[in-house]
């Protein structure tokens, strides 16, 4: 499914998106690649996600909760660390704020 699709049908977004970089989850022993992206320009939709997708819970966090997270230990992935790391060194204007989702 594009990205763009999974934007709208899980979260209820468009955006315009940029991608980062092609990332490896685990280089010399997966092929896999995850592409990392960034999206700016939000828009809220209506989501329409599907019957497994329902108990999705989504919510924006300040980047100092966000590192106060990761700094505890709550946030421990790696995908989710390559991107954050991806995000400041690439983009480091859009690493100094976050945005404001909705209350669903």
């Amino acid at each position: 499914m594009p990205i763009f699709a999974i934007l709208w049908q899980i979260w209820g977004t468009t955006a315009k998106l940029e991608i980062l970089a092609r990332i490896y989850i685990a280089y010399g022993f997966l092929t896999q690649p995850v592409h990392v992206f960034v999206a700016t320009h939000l828009t809220q939709l209506d989501a329409q996600p599907e019957h497994e997708e329902q108990d999705i819970i989504r919510r924006a966090f300040s980047w100092s909760e966000f590192d106060q997270m990761v700094s505890q230990g709550q946030i421990i992935d790696a995908q989710t660390l390559a991107a954050l790391s991806l995000l400041r060194l690439k983009r480091p204007d859009l690493a100094a704020y976050s945005c404001t989702l909705p209350d669903l």
